[in-house]
Parts: structure tokens; sequence; C-alpha cells
């Protein structure tokens, strides 16, 4: 190889290399300046503590809803009054949806003669295409309740920022935890857990 040809290389690598480091030290100036600023009042602003703010809230009642589920059925969160709900919000595309969904289907398996429910509703609305949803299922095996948000009135009403959300209902329907983000096995048995001895 000519020795043109090996500079041209070299050249085009140190402008990757700079083009790396260029975005690396800005995603992390991003991320340490919306973790702590201020606004004009001088009152300190963190957006994480803002999203945690958005929402039902713990000791809100959550909104009833009557949805078709992916299997053609309809399901009424009232109906499930006296159990405790693990009430799900995701979508297919969602990567850390796909995260844990098979730590929830675990969890429903092993709870299946409990007084512990598990409906995850899917925010189709926001789906490429509806089949999607039902090829999630598939891959995953998911047996538990899928309710279809086809016009994103739960979305709305449930004030879903970021997916998943999971909101964890006693038996009155009283919200007692919000979690954003991706649950595991664990997370879910000690959230029941704690319900069950407050």
């Amino acid at each position: 190889m000519k020795l043109k040809n090996w500079l041209a290389i070299g050249v085009l690598l140190v402008l990757v290399f700079f083009v790396i480091y260029e975005f690396v030290d800005t995603d992390k100036e991003e991320k340490e300046n919306t973790t702590n600023f201020t606004n004009e009042t001088g009152e300190e602003n963190n957006p994480m503590k803002d999203l945690e703010n958005t929402g039902l809230q713990i000791g809100e009642t959550a909104p009833d809803f009557t949805l078709e589920t992916l299997q053609g059925e309809t399901t009424t969160l009232s109906e499930h009054r006296g159990k405790q709900v693990i009430l799900n919000f995701w979508a297919s595309w969602c990567g850390p949806c796909r995260v844990e969904m098979p730590d929830m289907q675990k969890f429903y398996e092993e709870h299946l003669d409990s007084q512990v429910e598990v409906i995850a509703v899917n925010l189709t609305h926001f789906e490429r295409k509806s089949e999607h949803v039902g090829e999630f299922v598939e891959e995953f095996g998911l047996t538990f309740p899928i309710p279809l948000d086809i016009d994103g009135d739960q979305h709305d009403a449930y004030q879903v920022i970021t997916i998943p959300t999971t909101y964890f209902l006693d038996e009155n329907g009283v919200v007692q935890l919000r979690h954003l983000g991706p649950m595991t096995y664990e997370f879910m048995e000690e959230s029941i857990q704690s319900m069950q001895d407050s």
C-alpha cells in the first residue's frame, strides 16, 4: 500500500477518534448540566425530580379503565379490586421493556394462585405497527393480561412520560408505589412484600 494511502487512513482514524472524544465529552457535560442547575429565581432544578413528580402519586386512586386485550377479551381495572395489582405501561420497541418482561412473566407464573395480578398495558398508539405487539408477546411467551391502549387515553390518564412505567396498586386500587424504568423479579417481590407488611 502506498504511503499516501497510509497517511489518508491515519488522518481518518484521528478524525474518528476526535469525533468520538467530543461526543463523549459533550455527553458528560450535558449529564452534569441536567442534574444540577438553577432557574430564574435561583432555586435548584432537577429534571429527574420533575419527572418523578409528574403522573399519579402515592395515595391517589388509579383511574379505572376497560380495554380490549391482545387475546380479544376485555378487562376492567376495577374488577381486580381485592387484589394487589402491578400495572405496567410498555411498548414493543422499548429496550428497557424487553429487559423487564422475562422477570414480569416469571413473577406472574409464580404468583398465579396469590392475590397479586400483573397487567401490562401496551401503549398501542405509539407502536410502529400493531402486529409488533403480538410478535413481542410471542417472543417472550407472555401470558399475563395485555390490554391495548389504542387511542392513548390511558397514556394520558396515567400521565406516562417514560416507559416502562409501573404502578403498584393496593387492594382498593390506590397507588402505593410508582417505578420508572425496568423492574427485576427481586424488585417486584420486595415491593409486593412491603405493601403486604404495611
